[in-house]
C-alpha cells in the first residue's frame, strides 16, 4: 500500500504506452474476430458496490490527497473504514484502507473475496479487507467510470468509450487474471449501453445512424450469436415528448415499455420468446404537456417494477410526478406501487432510491438531512459547500411493495 502512488502513475504510464497491451483494435479487426465454440461459463451478472453482507464505499480522507475505503456492514448497520489494526488513525500507510487515489474511484464486489478498484480508465484488484492490492489494467479507451461492467467471475465485458467513424462500439473482454490483456469480441451494429445481461448473453440498446433505427439486440459472449430483441425507426423528436419507448433487463427478462400502445413486454434474450404482456397502463396525467417517462427497473416477488416521472411544462409551478408501477408477472396486471414517504434533497423531492438488492431485502435511501461536505481546490486548499446526505437503510421486499416504511438504518449515507 505503501508504493499505491508510484503504482498507480506507472500503470497509467503503461496504459497509454501499451494500451493494455496492444494498440486498441480497429473496428474491422473486432469484427472479424474469431470465437470459440460454445463455452459453458458462469452466468454473467452486473458489478455492484455491494452483496448480501456489507456495501463498499470510497469517500475522501479529508487531506486532499487519499481516500479511506468504507464498510457498511448490513447485519449490523456499522459503517466504519476497513481497518483491523488496533488504535489506526486512519492517516498511515500501514493503515489497509486508506488509499493515495482521487475521491472518484469506485469499489465493486466481484466474489467472497475480491474487490475490484475503478478508477476513469484504470482497473485494480484487492482482497475485501483492503489489502494484496494488484495492477489488473489501465485504458483510455475503456473508460470504466463511463460504463455499467459485467463480469462472469473471470473477466469483465464492457464498451469502448467512444464510438467508431461509423458510430458503432466494440464489445470487449478484459482478463481479470492476466494484467493488460484485453480482447475485443464484436463490433456492434450502432451506439449505445449495455442493458443487462441473461446466463451468457449480454443485451444492448443501440443506435444505428446510418439506417437511423433504435434497436436492442442480445449477444452470446461464447458463440457469438445474435437476437434481435427491438428495431423500430429511430425517433427525432419524441412526441408526446417521451422517448417513444424505454427498455431494460430484469431478472434475466428483456423488457420494453412502448409509449403508444402504454403496455410493457417481456422477452427471453437467448430466445426471444415473449414472456410478459401487461395490460395497459394509465395514460399521461399531464397529456403530453411535459416529459414522461417510464422505465423497468426489477422484478420483486413476481412483480416488475417500472420508475415512472412525468412533468407539466405548462404548470405555474412546473409540477412532477414521481412513482413506480408494478406489473404481474403472472397475469400482467398493472397497478401503481404504494408510495413510501418522499425525501427532500439538494432541494427537491425524490422517492427512496434503492441502492442494491438484497434477495428478501433492498438497500434504499431512507431520509436525507443536512451536510457540509469538504473540498479541496487546484492548489490543495480546503473549502466546504452546503449539501445535504441520504442515510442508507435496509427494508424488507414487502414493505418495500405495500409503502410501508420499515425502515432499519444504517450508520452509511451517499
Amino acid at each position: 500500500m505503501k508504493r499505491f502512488c508510484i503504482m498507480l502513475a506507472a500503470a497509467m504510464l503503461a496504459g497509454l504506452l501499451a494500451a493494455c497491451g496492444a494498440a486498441p483494435q480497429s473496428a474491422a479487426s473486432a469484427e472479424s474476430t474469431s470465437l470459440p465454440a460454445a463455452v459453458t461459463g458462469q452466468p454473467l451478472r452486473r458489478l455492484e458496490s455491494g452483496d448480501a453482507d456489507a456495501y463498499y464505499q470510497v469517500r475522501d480522507a479529508g487531506d486532499g490527497t487519499h481516500t479511506i475505503l468504507y464498510r457498511i456492514d448490513l447485519v449490523t448497520g456499522v459503517c466504519a473504514p476497513v481497518c483491523d489494526v488496533s488504535g489506526c488513525s486512519h492517516t498511515a500507510d500501514s493503515c489497509p484502507a486508506l488509499h493515495p487515489v482521487e475521491a472518484g474511484w469506485t469499489v465493486q464486489v466481484l466474489d467472497e473475496s475480491t474487490l475490484l478498484w475503478i478508477g476513469n480508465d484504470t482497473l485494480y484488484r484487492s482482497d475485501r479487507d483492503g489489502r494484496n492490492l494488484r495492477y489488473v489494467c489501465s485504458n483510455p479507451t475503456l473508460a470504466f467510470l463511463s460504463n455499467p461492467l459485467y463480469t462472469d467471475g473471470e473477466a469483465v465485458y464492457l464498451l469502448n468509450f467512444q464510438p467508431d467513424t461509423q458510430g458503432r462500439n466494440t464489445l470487449y473482454r478484459l482478463d481479470l487474471n492476466t494484467p493488460d490483456t484485453v480482447e475485443p469480441l464484436s463490433t456492434l451494429p450502432g451506439s449505445g449501453v449495455m442493458l443487462g445481461a441473461s446466463a451468457r448473453w449480454l443485451v444492448f440498446n443501440l443506435y444505428n445512424s446510418a439506417e437511423q433505427t433504435d434497436s436492442s439486440i442480445a449477444y452470446n459472449i461464447d458463440t457469438g450469436e445474435t437476437h434481435s430483441l427491438l428495431d423500430v425507426p429511430h425517433q427525432e423528436e419524441p412526441t408526446p415528448h417521451n422517448p417513444g419507448h424505454q427498455s431494460n433487463v430484469a431478472d434475466g427478462i428483456y423488457n420494453v415499455f412502448d409509449f403508444s400502445t402504454r403496455t410493457v413486454t417481456g422477452k427471453d434474450p437467448a430466445t426471444g420468446e415473449m414472456v410478459l404482456q401487461s395490460s395497459p397502463f394509465p395514460a399521461d396525467p399531464n397529456e403530453g404537456r411535459g416529459a414522461e417517462y417510464c422505465w423497468p427497473v426489477r422484478v420483486l416477488n413476481g412483480w416488475l417494477e417500472l420508475d415512472y416521472y412525468s412533468n407539466d411544462w405548462e404548470s405555474s409551478n412546473f409540477s412532477i410526478t414521481s412513482f413506480s408501477y408494478l406489473v404481474s408477472l403472472e397475469t400482467g396486471e398493472v397497478r401503481r406501487k404504494p408510495d413510501l414517504p418522499m425525501q427532500t434533497w439538494n432541494g427537491y423531492p425524490h422517492p427512496p432510491a434503492v441502492v442494491l438488492d438484497l434477495g428478501d431485502r433492498l438497500l434504499v435511501t431512507s431520509r436525507a438531512e443536512p451536510h457540509i461536505e469538504t473540498h479541496f481546490d487546484n492548489a490543495g486548499a480546503p473549502y466546504t459547500v452546503e449539501s445535504s446526505r441520504r442515510i442508507l437503510a435496509t427494508i424488507p421486499v414487502e414493505d418495500y411493495l405495500s409503502g410501508t416504511p420499515n425502515y432499519t438504518e444504517t450508520e452509511g449515507w451517499i
